[in-house]
């Protein structure tokens, strides 16, 4: 599961910084997605280990776990795997920079969005959301990021200090 971030507008922005070579904006806008996505991976990871959410998991774990097991065992939190799968990437899109954040964990889904999960998915699992209130919560900075990035470049593409 990937939670993404679009910029719209990059077009516009870059026909209007004509001075800025193609290889610059690219680079600057690599930055700052690199940037973005680590901002919003530290903050999923903090929702899922310390963050607003950790007593809410808690709560909820333990109210399933008290009612039904999953294949003998209870649900533990706080072992570390679904935040230890927590990454972020950078990849080109036709032309485009775009990042991603996301988890490859197979249960990193049902805690992100709830549903039936364990053997013949009798168990539902509440909602945990982790990924998208991370990027919720980042979502000014990230613009701020984007904006100071070229605007630092376009100063310097200008000799200005």
């Amino acid at each position: 599961m990937e939670v993404g971030l679009e910029v719209k507008g990059a077009k516009a922005l870059e026909k209007k910084m004509k001075f800025l070579n193609v290889s610059t904006t690219n680079n600057v806008t690599l930055k700052a997605i690199i940037n973005g996505t680590a901002l919003v991976e530290g903050t999923a990871m903090k929702n899922i280990s310390s963050g607003s959410n950790a007593d809410e998991w808690s709560a909820l774990a333990h109210a399933q776990t008290g009612k039904q097991k999953l294949s003998g065992r209870k649900l533990r939190i706080g072992q570390g795997y679904l935040r230890g799968t927590i990454t972020h990437q950078f990849f080109f899109k036709k032309g485009v920079v775009e990042g991603a954040v996301g988890t490859n964990s197979v249960y990193g889904r049902i805690h992100e969005l709830g549903g039936y999960a364990g053997r013949g998915r009798r168990v539902l699992i509440p909602a945990r959301p982790y990924l998208f209130p991370a990027l919720l919560e980042n979502i000014e900075k990230i613009k701020k990021m984007f904006k100071e990035k070229f605007w630092i470049q376009a100063k310097k593409a200008r000799g200005i200090k």
